[in-house]
Order: C-alpha cells, then sequence, then structure tokens
C-alpha cells in the first residue's frame, strides 16, 4: 500500500459506524485516500463492516469513482482510494437505494459527498456526477431503527438544523414516508425520500447561538393500535407536568405497523434563538430496559414518556444549541465549512442557568439514575 493511504483505527473514540461514515465523507471530498483497519473491534457481537455500511461504502465510491477493497460483510479493513477512475453519473436524476438497516443512517452517510460534489469536480476540473440542479434519494430501508435516528428525527431535527447552518436551498425531505421498521427482533422496510442540491460555493464556518427558552415540545408516538390512546394520555400528562403551562405541546400519534414495536421523540423547539434538540427510544431492545416492562405495556409506556423526558431534560442542561447525536451528525460540515465552526458556547453556563432552572420545571421526579415505574 502507499505511503499516500492515510491510516485511520476503526476501532477509535467509540469504534462505530460513524467513524467510518465520517471518514468517507472526508475522503472522497478532501482526495485522501485511506485505510480503516480494525473496523468496530471494540464492539459487541459481529465485529467488522454490516450490511449497511457496505452499501454506503459503495454508493459513495460509485459517485465519487473510487476503487475500494474489503468492502465486504464483517471485513475489519477497507482501503479507500476515491476519484480513482470517472465517477458513474446519476441516471434520470434519481438515485434508488436499498438496505437492510436504517435509512436514516445511510442518508446521513451519502448526503455530504453530494453536497460538495461540484466543488469537488471543480477543483479536480472533472465533470461531477451528480446534476449541478440536483437528484432525488429513494431509499427503502427501516425509517425506525434502534439506535438510529428516525425519520420524525430527521424531519424536525437533523434537516432544519442543517438549514440553520447555510443549507436549507440545498435540501429537501419528502413529508410523504412509508414506515419501515428494523429491529433487533423485527424488520420491515420502509420508504423515505430527499432532494438533495449541491453546493455552488463552500459552505460559510458557523457557530450556534447559545438557544433560547423552550416554546414547544413535539410528541411523536408509534404504538400498536390498541394503546396508541394510552401512549398518548401518558405523555400528555407527563410532558405538560414537566415543561410546564408556558410550552405548548403539539403530538403526532401514529399506529405501529409493526408487532409489539414502540417509538417515542420528544423534540425540544427553542426561541430567541432557535434551537430543535431531541431525544428518542425504541421498544423491543435488547437492553435498556428493565424486565418488568415486558408484559405490562402500560409500565412500558410510563418508562417511556418518563426516559424520554430524563433523556431530553440532560440534552437541554447541557446547555449546547444541538443535541448529543446531532453534534456528532455535524462533525462533516465542521471539518469542510470554510472556516473554524464550533457547536460549543463558551460561556453557555449561565445561559442554561436562566433558562433551564430547576425550580421552572414541573414536579415529575426524574433527576435520579433509576426512574420510579410506581411515581
Amino acid at each position: 500500500m502507499s505511503d499516500l493511504y492515510l491510516r485511520i483505527s476503526g476501532s477509535a473514540f467509540e469504534g462505530g459506524g460513524g467513524l467510518i461514515r465520517d471518514s468517507l465523507s472526508l475522503a472522497s471530498t478532501l482526495d485522501t485516500c485511506i485505510r480503516i483497519d480494525e473496523i468496530r473491534a471494540n464492539r459487541p457481537g459481529s465485529t467488522g463492516l454490516r450490511k449497511e455500511h457496505t452499501v454506503a461504502i459503495s454508493t459513495v465510491a460509485r459517485l465519487c469513482g473510487a476503487d475500494v477493497e474489503g468492502n465486504a460483510q464483517r471485513s475489519k479493513t477497507l482501503d479507500f482510494r476515491p476519484h480513482a477512475s470517472q465517477p458513474q453519473e446519476v441516471p434520470d436524476d434519481i438515485l434508488n437505494l436499498e438496505v437492510e438497516g436504517a435509512a436514516g443512517i445511510l442518508m446521513i452517510a451519502v448526503l455530504p459527498y453530494i453536497l460538495f460534489s461540484g466543488l469537488v469536480a471543480r477543483k479536480r476540473r472533472s465533470r461531477p456526477s451528480i446534476p449541478s440542479s440536483g437528484i432525488q434519494l429513494n431509499i427503502r430501508a427501516g425509517t425506525l431503527a434502534i439506535k438510529a435516528p428516525s425519520f420524525a428525527f430527521l424531519q424536525q431535527v437533523f434537516v432544519p438544523t442543517l438549514h440553520s447552518i447555510g443549507l436549507s436551498d440545498n435540501i429537501l425531505l419528502s413529508p410523504t414516508h412509508e414506515q419501515g421498521w428494523h429491529t433487533e427482533y423485527f424488520s420491515t422496510p420502509g420508504l423515505l425520500s430527499v432532494w438533495v442540491k449541491p453546493l455552488e460555493a463552500h459552505l460559510p464556518a458557523f457557530t450556534l447561538p447559545v438557544r433560547g427558552r423552550v416554546a414547544h415540545i413535539i410528541v411523536t408516538v408509534h404504538a400498536p393500535v390498541e394503546y396508541l390512546q394510552e401512549a398518548r394520555s401518558v405523555l400528555n400528562v407527563d410532558v405538560r407536568t414537566y415543561f410546564g403551562k408556558d410550552v405548548s405541546v403539539m403530538f403526532h400519534t401514529m399506529v405501529s405497523q409493526a408487532p409489539g414495536c414502540y417509538h417515542v421523540l420528544l423534540t425540544a423547539v427553542t426561541k430567541e434563538p432557535w434551537a430543535s434538540l431531541g431525544y428518542e427510544l425504541m421498544y423491543p431492545a435488547r437492553d435498556g430496559f428493565p424486565p418488568e416492562v415486558a408484559h405490562d405495556p402500560s409500565k412500558l409506556l410510563v418508562y417511556l414518556s418518563r426516559a424520554c423526558i430524563r433523556g431530553l431534560q440532560q440534552e437541554l442542561l447541557r446547555g449546547n444549541s444541538v443535541d448529543e447525536h446531532m453534534e456528532d451528525m455535524l462533525s462533516v460540515y465542521q471539518a469542510l465549512s470554510d472556516g473554524f465552526s464550533s457547536l460549543e458556547q463558551v460561556n453557555a453556563s449561565e445561559a442554561v442557568k436562566s433558562i433551564c432552572r430547576e425550580e421552572a420545571f414541573g414536579e415529575l421526579h426524574l433527576w435520579s439514575e433509576e426512574i420510579d415505574l410506581n411515581d
């Protein structure tokens, strides 16, 4: 292998798929050959590349004309050499992708190269693979997946936040989608569509301001039809009790099309200045849930409600204008922006005290590590 390759340890930091996605995005846009080894070496269970990783790699390779070695399931080493050949042009301005995994993860993986493809082609004086007018991505996969952003998170948090950093004219997520689930126990494909237009100029550097007070809470619920009303009732009481009468609450309730599957997303929208932060959970999952909820839907709904409230509360108390997951997703845009970009607020602590006072919250006691299901 040439010394011009940059070696990346796939077990660095959390050693997950995010490292692979960011490495591909940066390598393809910065025209850098990379070798990733020890891929997911410290992950429990199956290590190496998963099926959804291989689809993302082959898609980015196709768009940037890359030579790839090691792109197979369970492979622990990947060589990626971008722009080794002429990229394959996208036919009919539509790119159809299918994977047994999370649609949101695949979208997040291929989005950066599409956005920056025109600038890369201009620098290389080559023909771009993506039309300057934009393309539509149709991704058939799970729109509700364990440990992955749901369609609702993409719609309420991810895409609006990208718009806020200067990409409002470049990304349009279709509100029409098909519900699909991908859990450890059940999988059925859904569909999401997003229109992406390559940038014509460099993305300006961005620093997100200290967010304002929470003005709205959006509650998104998927539950079996026989428990949907109960889920709404539990969340309505808990959210209003916790956040108080000055915060408006909006509900999106949908019947789960997967047997025994539940999903809750809480999104906090702030104003003056605007920000959108989310926290979500899906059930069933192999870990993270107490055993007593397995055969008691009422206790499960209480747990989902209060665990999501606690998770969102912790995100708000961090003080940033994005949640922890969104912070990871924005790292590649920070690196590719034209100048220094930052998401963390140097003097946020005082601002947080003024908008997240403990006494301003309701009487749901979620401050301990364990959630009391009998509270």
